[in-house]
């Protein structure tokens, strides 16, 4: 699900961007969840409450706090770099004091469904692209997700269960794969296949218990493995993060 956020202290521009955002063409992309702000503190408590967005509309001169503070606090506090940030101006001269906070474009207002249309689509590329990100299609429509919250894959028959650690720690998702192909587009240097069906997150495994054979990850759940497999999995420990 391709989230976005939309923040502006004017109703009349966030309902603007709402109705522009879900005219977009999104095909295979599923539809957007977007989420509406009308004030800076309303999206700063979401955002300290863990909630994150792929696409973020920001007005620059907010009523409460500048869009610029908020930015700051989502890449220098929150470290995160992967939501892609639009500030939306009606003045010019900012671009300068923005540069450090890595924004996608910048949308003069009044608004131009074009402009905006044209964010969505390289947002969505550079989504695509990146690969700290994991994607993948339930009924035709495409989910990203994190690297980082991904506990583990495991096989489910011809499907694969993704078990996740975001916003909504324990979430699953279900979707048609083969085991084989997912562990080809993870990163081996984090992802250990702990036997056929089943592929963890060195990020997220929180005890090894080498006499029962089992692998403990932080959302509690027990991985087990056969004993010959120990030394490739210790191994892996000890290059991942000096063993566990």
């Amino acid at each position: 699900m391709f989230r976005i956020g939309i923040c502006d202290d004017e109703p009349l521009i966030c309902t603007e961007l709402e109705r522009i955002v879900s005219g977009y063409a999104w095909h295979g992309n599923g539809e957007p969840e977007t989420e509406s702000f009308h004030s800076g503190q309303e999206l700063k408590s979401r955002i300290e409450r863990g909630h994150r967005f792929d696409l973020l509309f920001l007005d620059i001169e907010l009523g409460d706090m500048t869009g610029l503070h908020i930015s700051r606090m989502i890449r220098r506090e929150m470290e995160d770099h992967m939501t892609e940030i639009v500030f939306i101006t009606s003045k010019n001269g900012y671009e300068m004091q923005l540069f450090n906070v890595q924004p996608l474009d910048f949308l003069r207002k009044p608004l131009s469904s074009a402009r905006v249309y044209e964010c969505i689509s390289l947002a969505l590329k550079r989504l695509g692209r990146r690969n700290d990100t994991f994607s993948f299609k339930i009924k035709g429509d495409r989910y990203w997700i994190r690297v980082k919250d991904i506990i583990y894959f495991q096989g489910a028959g011809r499907r694969i269960r993704l078990i996740s650690a975001g916003e909504e720690p324990g979430k699953e998702y279900m979707f048609y794969e083969k085991m084989d192909a997912v562990a080809e587009r993870v990163d081996k240097s984090v992802f250990l296949r702990t036997h056929k069906n089943c592929l963890i997150n060195g990020c997220h495994i929180a005890n090894k218990k080498a006499a029962s054979c089992e692998i403990e990850m932080t959302n509690g759940h027990v991985i087990s493995y056969h004993k010959r497999k120990s030394r490739e999995i210790n191994e892996f420990l000890d290059a991942f993060g000096g063993g566990v």
